[in-house]
């Protein structure tokens, strides 16, 4: 087990005064183990959706860790379009972050969509003007579906939706890199791969 104290990569400096780093525990991440041909309803192919609801599920084996559970849900990539934009979004805000990271990323977008201040769906939230850069003129930046991040992206996704993993930023609503300082005067909820989280 390790302390972390500081954002990772470049922004690691870029911490505000104001607010001291907030220490994360963080366990080192097993290799994970992609395993095809896991299926479920979030596998048919993408279609509109109204509403971001959790997907029907199928019993999943308890896991020990996040790892194990993204495991779990990393066979078939084939998403709904809701589920395609917040895994989108896990993959261009924190593909090469930790695990932790991702799912902090996708939590804060499926707590926005059950706010009542944000839209109710996931391609809502993120394509709503100037939340995310991959989000630009009406479309997002096609991620590489090819890749072991998109993978990983996909089943962060789905353990989000479904709430199967607790996020160590449960009820955040908005976050930003570390490297920036905005001045809000939010509730500051952690520091994670690099971003700050608040209420």
């Amino acid at each position: 087990m390790m302390l972390i104290y500081s954002a990772v990569g470049s922004g690691a400096a870029a911490q505000d005064a104001r607010f001291p780093a907030v220490p994360v525990m963080a366990n080192p991440e097993p290799a994970l183990n992609f395993q095809p041909g896991f299926s479920d309803a979030a596998d048919a192919p993408r279609a509109a959706v109204t509403t971001a609801q959790a997907t029907p599920l199928e019993p999943v084996a308890p896991a020990a860790t996040l790892a194990q559970l993204v495991s779990v849900h990393s066979g078939a990539t084939n998403v709904s379009e809701d589920m395609h934009c917040l895994a989108s979004a896990v993959y261009h805000e924190a593909r090469y972050g930790s695990l932790d990271g991702q799912l902090a990323i996708a939590r804060v977008i499926v707590a926005r969509t059950k706010s009542g201040i944000f839209p109710k769906t996931y391609c809502g939230v993120v394509m709503q003007r100037n939340q995310f850069d991959f989000a630009r003129g009406g479309s997002i930046r096609e991620p590489n579906e090819e890749s072991v991040h998109w993978r990983k992206a996909v089943a962060i996704a789905r353990i989000a939706d479904r709430g199967q993993w607790d996020s160590q930023v449960e009820g955040a609503l908005f976050f930003h890199s570390a490297r920036i300082h905005p001045g809000w005067r939010r509730t500051r909820v952690a520091v994670l791969d690099g971003n700050v989280f608040y209420r």
